[in-house]
């Protein structure tokens, strides 16, 4: 398990003792599911990835935004109404529910088996699996020898997003005609590189390619923020439970 899992499901040998003296609430096994994202179901492993991920930018973020202090209550005092545990339990949702989204898009162009994080970590197992028998053998391996489970998902999902802008471009879903890409390209010309000296060119034909990509990875963004924005995300009681308690944004659930 990667050791980000790690460092956020540790479980602590002794009772750790809250500032109101009730016991820490026990934290979910790894794969006891703590949220569904429109029915697919969120292992605590996986968001523990995003808890991880998140934690030292909403720290930065009260910080900065409120004047937070660190210390002893730091998760559980209050910000505009959430506490500082509550913060971090909606930016590692929002992370989940926009990876989640993608898989389940994939899962329909049949770019992966399904939507389901216990097959991603089958995926990520096979390949480490193949990476350590291809070194093994002297074989030329491309990348890292072991990925970890958290840079995994990232390449995995990274890689997933161009292959869905072909998908989508290939069936219609995605408008790749020149009008539009003329379009695209006269609204964001500075962002390409021509040998044309003074005002954007209006044949884009030196750059087409490259604007291409960029539309296509513009309604991407723009198709996922609409999922996201209309997922149903649901958490379990027990994570409210350890959301509230402050523990879980430490790792120091018993």
């Amino acid at each position: 398990m990667a050791t980000a899992v790690a460092a956020v499901l540790v479980v602590v040998a002794a009772v750790v003792i809250q500032g109101n003296g009730s016991a820490t609430p026990s934290a979910p096994a790894s794969d006891d599911v703590v949220a569904k994202v429109d029915g697919i179901a969120i292992p605590m492993r996986e968001f523990a990835l995003y808890l991880d991920q998140d934690r030292s930018a909403v720290v930065a973020f009260l910080q900065q935004r409120f004047g937070a202090q660190d210390g002893a209550s730091f998760w559980t005092t209050r910000f505009a109404g959430k506490t500082a545990s509550e913060w971090l339990e909606a930016a590692a949702l929002a992370d989940v529910t926009r990876t989640t989204v993608q898989f389940e898009l994939a899962s329909r162009y049949k770019l992966v088996l399904s939507p389901s994080y216990a097959d991603f970590v089958t995926a990520w197992q096979t390949e480490n699996e193949r990476r350590a028998q291809a070194v093994a053998n002297h074989q030329p391996i491309y990348g890292p020898q072991q990925y970890t489970e958290s840079n995994y998902l990232s390449y995995v999902v990274g890689n997933l997003a161009y292959a869905l802008q072909d998908k989508l471009a290939a069936d219609g879903t995605f408008d790749t005609s020149d009008a539009t890409l003329q379009a695209y390209y006269l609204k964001h010309a500075s962002d390409f590189t021509t040998n044309q000296i003074g005002p954007a060119p209006i044949n884009f034909e030196p750059v087409k390619l490259q604007v291409r990509l960029a539309s296509l990875d513009a309604q991407y963004r723009a198709l996922i923020d609409r999922r996201v924005a209309s997922a149903r995300v649901t958490t379990t009681a027990d994570l409210a439970r350890l959301v509230s308690s402050g523990c879980i944004a430490v790792g120091a659930c018993s």
